[in-house]
């Protein structure tokens, strides 16, 4: 990390220290409508959240309301966490309708920029308002469906106010999961609405580049990815536009950014901010300028399979001293992808709230929050002073903890040249604590990447083997596959869309109908070659 980095990061630590906090972000809400479609609700205001409801609902509770009598007590707003799980459980029927509302501010430093709402999978169709103004929406409300498509919708500076902002999302859903599945993201656009991606693949032959993992300067790292010679760039919309050369698995992506503000002028940031660039198919590297910022998931190395978590968000802090001084700035990401769909989702953005700014150690979301921005930044002792410092209130926080844990000590380790037997164990001993002492919880996929990664070099070396059974005594050198886990709480991934595999286990807080009533979905996930078995 360069050592420009590392100050701001340091003095943000020590106001965790001292418990400094700034102003958190105000919740998201929920209204459920049921089967009655209720329109005129994006002309509420900030003020309206939560305390009252608005005039048009109001009318629908009065003497011979169509309002179904057993549904009027539940005509509120409620919190809305995500994946929000509320709408199917508060809403079990077919043809319903909903409104979510989230109040926000627009940092002073960011006046006159464009704001991004990166909603996600909306189940089924929706129409999304700022103050009052429509600024997207897919499908149909009601009776069109674009359950598969992601949500992205830029709002324009001069619909914002200097004060609160109101979004409103009214959602329909025909069936299934339905709502928000989320979460969604609120960030101030790094580039115009007319910029294109520029992108160079690298030819499928000869050997995959090495060493990316620890690449930190932008020209070092194209070169190594693209080879020598001419490289051929060409223009895409965006990452998902770009088709992949067949037998090709890494690219390179540049954006040039111009931030500029309300009267022309390049901005200027006093602190380290929090870049978003959106989802990730399955590994980048995020380079501004001439440095490295952040690397999500890990590029394979040599034989090894990559350490992907693919369809991560790409997150990063760019300090202050990362910024060109003329305000022409350049973005480059290094991707990697096995198969299929391969880039980044979305456009760039600053998230409208730094999770470094205002961390609450009691609370397991903000301390993941702020986790996930310095690990993929980079930044392992900061990461590692935050989980240290943190205060879970109970079992499943305490597992997600040590599931971070374990993480960061296998990134530590495979990076670290010597193999230090104090980071192999820190990945060992937090999977040993759940599995004995969390009998109920199940650690997460981020530590089982990496548990399983330190068994199948235990297959071949002694030394490690020998590490492992200290944890594990009954350890035989073998790695088994199990019969299914019904007894603890798996830590299955809320995918959904037509990016992602739709499993049974997904989240579903009821059995699919089948048309016989209700029954399970039978399934089977596939492994089409050793190396991906780490990978499914």
């Amino acid at each position: 990390m360069p050592h420009g980095v590392l100050r701001p990061l340091f003095l943000m630590m020590v106001l965790l220290a001292l418990g400094l906090h700034g102003e958190r972000p105000s919740p998201w809400y929920f209204m459920p409508n049921f089967g009655i479609d209720v329109r005129g609700v994006e002309r509420i205001t900030a003020g309206s959240l939560p305390e009252e409801l608005p005039p048009e609902v109001k009318k629908l509770l009065e003497p011979g309301s169509p309002w179904p009598e057993d549904r009027q007590t539940q005509i509120l707003w409620y919190k809305a966490a995500f994946p929000h799980q509320d709408f199917v459980r508060m809403m079990p029927e077919n043809n319903v309708f909903g409104w979510y509302a989230h109040a926000f501010r627009v940092p002073a430093a960011l006046k006159g920029v464009d704001m991004l709402a990166d909603l996600g999978i909306i189940d089924d169709a929706d129409e999304t308002f700022v103050n009052s103004h429509r600024v997207g929406g897919l499908g149909k409300v009601p009776d069109g469906s674009a359950w598969q498509k992601d949500r992205l919708y830029r709002i324009s500076a001069g619909l914002l106010a200097d004060g609160d902002n109101l979004l409103a999302v009214h959602v329909w859903s025909q069936w299934g999961l339905g709502g928000m599945v989320g979460p969604p993201v609120l960030k101030a656009a790094l580039a115009p609405a007319d910029a294109e991606w520029e992108v160079a693949f690298r030819p499928s032959g000869g050997q995959p580049p090495d060493g990316l993992n620890t690449l930190r300067r932008t020209a070092e790292a194209v070169d190594r990815c693209l080879g020598s010679g001419s490289v051929e760039w060409r223009k895409c919309a965006g990452t998902w536009g770009c088709e992949w050369p067949d037998g090709s698995h890494y690219a390179v992506f540049r954006l040039p950014v111009a931030l500029r503000g309300a009267d022309g002028l390049p901005l200027r940031f006093e602190k380290p901010v929090a870049l978003d660039v959106g989802l990730v198919f399955d590994v980048a590297a995020v380079y501004l300028n001439k440095q490295r910022i952040g690397l999500v998931g890990r590029f394979p190395d040599g034989e090894r399979v990559a350490f992907t978590e693919a369809a991560a968000r790409g997150l990063a802090v760019v300090p202050p001293e990362a910024w060109s001084k003329d305000g022409n700035d350049c973005l480059t990401l290094v991707v990697y992808r096995e198969r299929g769909v391969g880039g980044v989702s979305g456009a760039p953005g600053f998230l409208l709230h730094n999770p470094l700014e205002d961390i609450d150690l009691k609370d397991i979301a903000s301390v993941n929050a702020a986790f996930s921005l310095l690990l993929h930044s980079g930044c392992f002792a900061e990461a590692g002073a935050l989980l240290d410092k943190a205060a879970p209130a109970d079992g499943a926080a305490r597992a997600w903890l040590l599931s971070h844990k374990a993480q960061l000590s296998y990134l530590q380790w495979v990076d670290g040249g010597e193999k230090d037997e104090a980071l192999l164990d820190g990945v060992l001993a937090p999977v040993a604590e759940i599995l004995s002492s969390l009998p109920a919880e199940a650690p997460k996929q981020s530590a089982m990447q990496a548990f399983c990664r330190v068994l199948r070099l235990a297959e071949k070396n002694a030394a490690t083997a020998d590490a492992v059974r200290r944890r594990f005594p009954s350890f035989d050198g073998n790695c088994t596959v199990l019969s299914d886990d019904r007894m603890t709480l798996g830590d299955w991934q809320m995918h959904y869309g037509n990016r992602f595999y739709v499993l049974a286990a997904m989240g579903q807080v009821r059995d699919w109908n089948g048309p016989g009533g209700r029954e399970p979905l039978e399934y089977s996930v596939t492994v089409p070659a050793d190396r991906d078995i780490a990978r499914y």
